[in-house]
């Protein structure tokens, strides 16, 4: 999914993990997934409130020894029905193995997963 405001294609996934805000280990699902960010649902509304411009970690264990840890800002929080929460998160920083992990889980959710790798070369980690 691509429009003129993205810089990064977002492909629709349903990767589980947590978002980690002021401690709190909060699972969550990905509605969608970009090497830049994601759109995450919450089943439960989090202890501490959740605040656009909040800073938070995403984590998405990928085995008992792996996990990709992405460091992120809360961008934009939207409530659904059944008491679901949307959370948007642009990420602001990682390590290459988890960079590593997160193109991997991108590629396997495209379907051109060489679009993906040209925009590697062609669009820049710019906010």
């Amino acid at each position: 999914m691509t429009d003129a405001t993205r810089r990064r294609t977002r492909v629709q996934t349903g990767h589980t993990g947590y978002l980690v805000h002021q401690g709190e280990r909060l699972p969550m699902r990905t509605r969608n997934l970009s090497l830049k960010g994601l759109l995450c649902e919450l089943d439960a509304e989090p202890g501490q409130p959740l605040v656009p411009g909040a800073s938070c970690q995403v984590e998405f264990p990928l085995s008992p020894d792996v996990q990709a840890t992405l460091e992120g800002m809360i961008m934009r929080l939207e409530h659904e029905r059944h008491a679901i929460l949307l959370v948007a998160v642009d990420f602001t920083g990682m390590d290459p193995d988890s960079y590593a992990h997160l193109r991997n889980l991108v590629r396997f959710s495209a379907p051109d997963a060489d679009a993906i790798d040209q925009e590697e070369f062609h669009t820049p980690f710019a906010p």
